[in-house]
């Protein structure tokens, strides 16, 4: 179990020429509260994460601090990651592949399925599960609760964000493209 921090609990990042390959976070339980802008597992430059199996809970900004960053956050050239069987309990934000928009993509073809995402109406927040830059991906199988909370479970964002899958999911708020995101949804 990984309790209270200032910034990320998990942060393995390396420079884009040092890639972390097949890494993996299973089985593991995350509490916080008061964590800065980078959430609780956030990842630069990963191939082949898989993140399976997490209770991610409390994963909020101090009071009056702005908004915590997500969960799990993989970004920066990051790609092929899998974030599944997880669940997410009032959370600021659940799972974002891609942060920034690029032209390269941010994160390229992952796959989040199979998560719960649940935030109380009393718990401010952001979406559920986000893709910026994030081409190839597919989101699948997930329930996502944020009991108005926020306008959309399901985002996808960018021009680069092409050939996206959002199937299956089980959603109390929109499922929307942003930015000029050009992907496939089906819901």
């Amino acid at each position: 179990m990984l309790f209270r921090s200032r910034d990320a609990l998990v942060a393995p990042e390396l420079q884009k020429s040092r890639r972390r390959r097949f890494g993996a976070a299973a089985v593991s339980a995350f509490f916080a509260c008061g964590l800065g802008v980078f959430g609780a597992f956030y990842h630069s430059v990963g191939i082949g994460w898989i993140i399976r199996h997490n209770l991610f809970r409390n994963i909020v900004a101090p009071p009056g601090a702005a908004l915590a960053g997500p969960a799990v956050l993989m970004w920066n050239h990051s790609s092929g990651t899998v974030t599944e069987g997880n669940t997410f309990i009032n959370c600021a934000r659940g799972v974002s592949y891609g942060l920034l928009s690029r032209a390269d993509g941010d994160h390229v073809a992952g796959v989040i399925r199979n998560n719960v995402i649940f935030r109380a109406s009393t718990q401010s927040g952001d979406v559920g599960i986000h893709l910026s830059s994030s081409p190839g991906t597919q989101v699948l199988n997930n329930t996502v609760v944020l009991s108005g909370t926020y306008g959309a479970a399901i985002e996808y964002r960018f021009a680069t964000t092409t050939n996206v899958v959002v199937a299956n999911n089980l959603v109390d708020a929109a499922i929307a493209a942003r930015d000029g995101e050009i992907g496939r949804a089906h819901v």
